[in-house]
């Protein structure tokens, strides 16, 4: 009742402000998409998680997470170089967070 789901909903783009700007890290972000302003760092999670109940807690994180790390299908197939070294940082950096909420 206080807007709370509002203001967020416009702080990362999936509402546009009527008036007002919106800025992050001073810079003025109204009416970007929300995918562009998750790109810059401001991302939200929503009430209803929808998560894959056969799989572990990590590979759900990282599910979420490779949405944002901008691979084509070549490099999944073909398995490059960089992308086996990024999944592999990203598989660590998850177990870290993970570890420090006691999920892992």
């Amino acid at each position: 009742g206080a807007g709370k789901t509002t203001v967020f909903n416009m702080l990362t783009g999936i509402l546009k402000p009527t008036t007002g700007r919106v800025l992050l890290n001073g810079r003025d972000i109204t009416g970007f998409r929300p995918d562009r302003i998750a790109g810059l760092g401001m991302a939200r999670t929503f009430q209803n998680l929808r998560l894959f109940n056969s799989l572990s807690v990590l590979d759900n994180v990282l599910i979420g997470a490779q949405i944002h790390k901008g691979y084509g299908i070549t490099a999944v197939l073909g398995s490059l170089p960089s992308f086996r070294q990024s999944e592999r940082i990203l598989q660590e950096r998850a177990l870290e967070l993970l570890d420090t909420m006691d999920l892992s």
